[in-house]
């Protein structure tokens, strides 16, 4: 199987190859009920990993991966919204 991120279908992160299984169904819905994010203060200008990211969870990646593509900038935005994190895939939530 080959990955591609739609953001940069050329990103190749460490070892290109990703093992996997693939599986009819891992899990229910994630997240179960409609997340309305729209008073979070995304800023515009970042480049969200997955801008749908409040619908449904694509494709889990495992903790060697994780780290691999995790970067190092954070945004915290006000009262008790979720952390922004920069990854290699782009801002996830």
């Amino acid at each position: 199987m080959q990955l591609h991120w739609k953001q940069n279908p050329d990103l190749a992160i460490g070892n290109p190859k990703i093992d996997s299984t693939v599986l009819p169904t891992i899990t229910g819905m994630i997240p179960p009920t409609f997340v309305d994010c729209n008073d979070w203060g995304i800023p515009e200008c970042l480049m969200l990993a997955d801008e749908k990211f409040s619908t449904s969870i694509d494709i889990p990646l495992g903790a060697d991966v994780f780290f691999e593509v995790l970067g190092h900038d954070q945004k915290t935005q006000q009262r008790n919204y979720p952390v922004l994190q920069d990854t290699e895939l782009g801002w996830i939530i």
